[in-house]
């Protein structure tokens, strides 16, 4: 799916620096059926170098997006704050090129931003979500922990089963 506002005319570009901002918002992962952001503000300044032969792309992406706590629920929002660079090239694609150089056909004008953008989210924000090791002014929800508490404090006997190893090794000894 192409969204026009993360779309760059490269044809329109002349050779030389160019700078431009790009917004995600809640609907830029509505889109896509993301649903793990609650709410997401970023700021996205790109600057690209355009050469005969190359194109150089710089993100710089910065805000916060709206995540729950892994421990207890509670929803808190997450500072988002990453760097990323990725050049174009036309050609054929290479199977041994990095990951961060994207082959256009000969010929192609618009570069679509959109994918690289919601891959850059998800790399920046942690996958331990527990904001209260990392903020002292964020406190997890007590009652939800203590719930929790409750729960893993019961101690579940388990019966030992016999496998069906042992039972063809009865077999066996009869």
């Amino acid at each position: 799916m192409k969204e026009k506002s993360y779309i760059i005319r490269l044809h329109e570009l002349k050779l030389g620096v160019h700078q431009f901002e790009l917004y995600i918002d809640q609907l830029f992962f509505e889109n896509r059926d993301f649903e793990e952001f609650q709410e997401t503000e970023v700021k996205v300044a790109l600057e690209i170098l355009k050469q005969n032969s190359l194109i150089t792309l710089k993100f710089e992406l910065e805000g916060w997006v709206g995540l729950h706590c892994d421990r207890c629920t509670i929803p808190y929002k997450n500072p988002i704050r990453s760097s990323e660079e990725m050049f174009v090239k036309y050609g054929e694609a290479d199977e041994n090129q990095p990951e961060n150089v994207i082959s256009l056909p000969h010929g192609e004008i618009d570069l679509d931003l959109s994918q690289h953008l919601f891959e850059f989210m998800l790399l920046a924000i942690p996958s331990k979500r527990v904001p209260c090791e990392n903020d002292s002014k964020f406190q997890c929800d007590d009652k939800t922990l203590k719930e929790l508490e409750k729960h893993n404090s019961k101690k579940i006997e388990i019966e030992p089963k016999t496998s069906i190893w042992d039972e063809l090794k009865n077999i066996h000894n009869n």
